[in-house]
């Protein structure tokens, strides 16, 4: 088997609604036993599941949903897929970099300022037919997988060591329910505008303000 794994929002930008027919093409081509997991939520869930029985690749593609934490997947993954009609500087193919993770992406307008062919990833064509035996070429060359996990152990993508210590930090919550849920009651007042009771309930605990801060902190470290 081998793993396939795209993250995003499921609206027309990302173009998961074509994946399902870009799969079945890879199966024709003798990819029987690869796995397409498809990461996100949005408005076009409906047309990508429809699309995915259309196809008849119910055993082939699968929506995982929402994920609050998607580095185990990046991990567990064998290549990391973004068949966008078009993004801006994409953040889960740099974090997929980062995690030293053959990425293919679709030749959208932006897709070769973020991506050197052949270097740190490969660039496939954007229409269903071209993107599969795009998928499929890089599937079958081991050596070019290998040359670029190389390539990119060995080059800065990001500062890996914060990406860490955030996995370790949303662990630590997920294995820590109260915790968890104090979080998610102080981020609820943040993004219901009611921030003088965000801030009052912070305050009144110390232990969830340090995650608060830490959390912060980390994404500042990534991000800047």
């Amino acid at each position: 088997m081998l793993n396939l794994l795209s993250i995003g929002r499921f609206s027309h930008a990302k173009n998961y609604d074509n994946a399902p027919d870009i799969c079945r093409r890879m199966i024709l081509d003798g990819m029987t036993y690869i796995k397409w997991f498809i990461i996100g939520y949005g408005n076009e869930e409906h047309l990508i599941r429809q699309r995915i029985a259309e196809a008849g690749m119910d055993d082939h593609v699968f929506i995982l949903g929402k994920r609050i934490n998607p580095y185990p997947y990046i991990k567990a993954c064998d290549i990391y897929v973004q068949p966008s009609r078009y993004e801006g500087k994409s953040v889960t193919v740099r974090e997929a970099q980062m995690l030293c993770k053959p990425v293919v992406v679709t030749n959208y307008p932006t897709a070769s300022s973020q991506m050197k062919d052949g270097i740190d990833g490969v660039i496939v064509p954007l229409d269903n037919e071209g993107c599969a035996r795009g998928i499929v070429d890089f599937i079958r060359n081991k050596d070019l997988q290998e040359q670029i996990k190389r390539y990119l152990q060995t080059h800065d993508y990001g500062n890996e060591r914060e990406v860490e210590k955030l996995y370790e930090i949303i662990i630590s919550l997920i294995n820590n329910k109260k915790m968890a849920n104090e979080c998610f009651e102080f981020w609820n007042y943040f993004y219901n505008s009611e921030l003088p009771k965000g801030i009052q309930y912070l305050i009144l605990n110390s232990e969830l303000k340090e995650s608060i801060y830490s959390i912060n902190y980390t994404l500042m470290s990534i991000l800047i």
